[in-house]
């Protein structure tokens, strides 16, 4: 990692999860992102490993499946994973409290589809790798070794562990310059995802 001073970082968005990730990751290996490195927004994935390719940027924040084909066709060196080292929380449903407060049945409709969704891909790793090929128009071995790599990312209950939300608000305050972490009950509300969870059945 060290080896990186003074090189070219390519993130999906400045500040964004992918970024934070880079800089997480970054900052364990000894460099300061925002110092040793100079950092652009290089807008998909795709567009990162063609970077890599032509030199443009010497590293690159990318997922599966850009990480295997950078690995495999282009022998790229994947110096670490952010998936154990990082409480990456990239997506879930954010309502304003007015929706949550008058719309508590539409809210539950959307919960229990994306539970479903995510019990769905937790469970079905042949029929997820084969969908996931066909998205990203490549091989089912390379879909396959993405899915098993991505898995361990995704919570099948939807609720991050009380752990990973202060590690993630702490994060999030030093991005805006926050003088302290804002508390996880002004940010996060799992009343009805507990609901939908024991509804369904997902412990």
């Amino acid at each position: 990692m060290k080896d990186l001073k003074g090189k070219v970082l390519a993130t999906a968005t400045i500040g964004g999860s992918q970024h934070t990730a880079a800089k997480k990751m970054i900052s364990l290996g000894g460099l300061d992102p925002d110092k040793d490195l100079t950092t652009i927004a290089g807008g998909e994935e795709s567009r990162h490993l063609q970077g890599l390719v032509s030199n443009t940027v010497q590293i690159a924040a990318i997922s599966p499946p850009w990480v295997l084909l950078a690995r495999d066709k282009y022998k790229m060196n994947v110096l670490d994973t952010a998936v154990d080292k990082y409480a990456s929380i990239q997506n879930g449903l954010a309502v304003a409290v007015k929706t949550l407060q008058e719309k508590p049945d539409l809210v539950k409709k959307l919960l229990r589809a994306k539970s479903k969704a995510a019990r769905y891909f937790e469970q079905n790793e042949k029929e997820v790798s084969e969908m996931l090929a066909k998205m990203w128009n490549t091989d089912v071995a390379t879909a396959l070794e993405s899915y098993r790599l991505a898995k361990p990312a995704f919570t099948v209950t939807g609720i991050p562990t009380e752990d990973e939300v202060k590690e993630y608000l702490i994060l999030d305050a030093q991005i805006l310059k926050l003088p302290q972490p804002v508390a996880p009950s002004s940010v996060f509300d799992f009343t009805i995802q507990r609901e939908v969870d024991k509804e369904l059945g997902i412990k």
